[in-house]
């Protein structure tokens, strides 16, 4: 190790994450001066600590230099995959103190710890655009096995006239289209219909491993009383009584000129109908109508939902990536 590397290593501090209001502006602070184009909020962060599944194992933790918060780390099981024994890791350095060792310091404490736990695998998320960070991960072994497309539609741009029909074609074959907010109205009883929607429609998107099924009360939890929930910007498709599609819309709660797109999908006995490509115009109406400037999503590059987002007009931007390291061989 060299003298450099050897000074910052004596002059930081690696220590819990404190959830107090301090901490919490902090990381949201890093992440949001690295990912500017996906800022973070402080009450969102709070809401996603407060509702985690406690199940999954998980930590945070930041770095500080000379008593200066500098970067934060968290690592854990990852509740939206599951695979016996494999954990993920992850974090952000302030730019100003980038490519001085801290990053490196950081990754060797977790995995100090991780693999007290004798792990199996390491997963990472990175985008596909930060090359030092990739690079970084490369030489530790990660190997990328995922991509997941970025793609954003510009509100503006988009032809409502070409998918002037998707309401009739839907009358056609007997689907309707409510919101949310409408079937409470209606007295439906939504809530558990839409999580045994929701968790049919999980179990064809592509993963490197299975997506857990969470409980009716976990879903309520996580997701139906997020702070960026739009009751009015979740749209179910029917089939008489049967919820059969969904495609639902978030709040970022930092950008008020954007809307994120969130999980669609239709039951496989109702594919090939159009029911997607309707629920998507219903979703893009609502934004248009909202005031939002443009829709952002995400999506595994081989998932039939990406081709559907690009011929709506969504353009694609950088990827995020799954990158993951072997350990050990899983017992057999």
């Amino acid at each position: 190790m060299n003298t450099h590397l050897m000074d910052i290593r004596q002059r930081i501090n690696i220590r819990p994450f404190k959830p107090d209001e301090n901490d919490y502006e902090k990381v949201a602070a890093i992440w949001n001066i690295v990912w500017p184009e996906h800022e973070q909020s402080v009450d969102l962060l709070k809401f996603e600590d407060k509702t985690r599944d406690s199940k999954y194992w998980f930590e945070r933790l930041v770095v500080e230099l000379d008593g200066r918060m500098v970067a934060y780390g968290s690592y854990g099981e990852p509740s939206w995959m599951y695979k016996p024994d494999k954990y993920f890791i992850g974090g952000n350095v302030h730019p100003e103190f980038q490519k001085q060792g801290i990053g490196a310091a950081l990754y060797d404490h977790v995995m100090d710890i991780l693999m007290k736990k004798d792990p199996v695998e390491i997963t990472v998320g990175l985008r596909e655009d930060k090359a030092d960070a990739i690079r970084f991960m490369e030489n530790r072994g990660y190997k990328l096995v995922m991509r997941y497309p970025m793609s954003k539609l510009m509100l503006n741009e988009f032809d409502f006239d070409r998918y002037e029909s998707v309401d009739e074609n839907m009358n056609l074959h007997d689907i309707k289209i409510h919101t949310i907010k409408e079937l409470g109205e209606m007295g439906v009883d939504w809530k558990a219909k839409s999580h045994v929607l929701s968790t049919e429609v999980l179990k064809d998107v592509p993963s490197p491993d299975p997506i857990p099924e969470t409980t009716l009360e976990q879903y309520e939890k996580e997701f139906l009383n997020r702070p960026d929930f739009l009751p009015e910007a979740n749209f179910i498709a029917l089939d008489g009584d049967e919820f059969v599609g969904m495609s639902n819309i978030w709040l970022d709660t930092a950008k008020k000129e954007k809307l994120i797109t969130g999980l669609t999908g239709v039951l496989r006995s109702h594919r090939r109908k159009g029911i997607c490509t309707a629920l998507k115009v219903h979703a893009i109406r609502f934004a248009k109508q909202y005031g939002a400037e443009f829709l952002e999503t995400e999506n595994e590059e081989n998932n039939p939902m990406y081709q559907l987002n690009l011929q709506l007009g969504f353009k694609p931007e950088p990827a995020w990536t799954n990158y993951v390291k072997d350990i050990k061989e899983p017992p057999q």
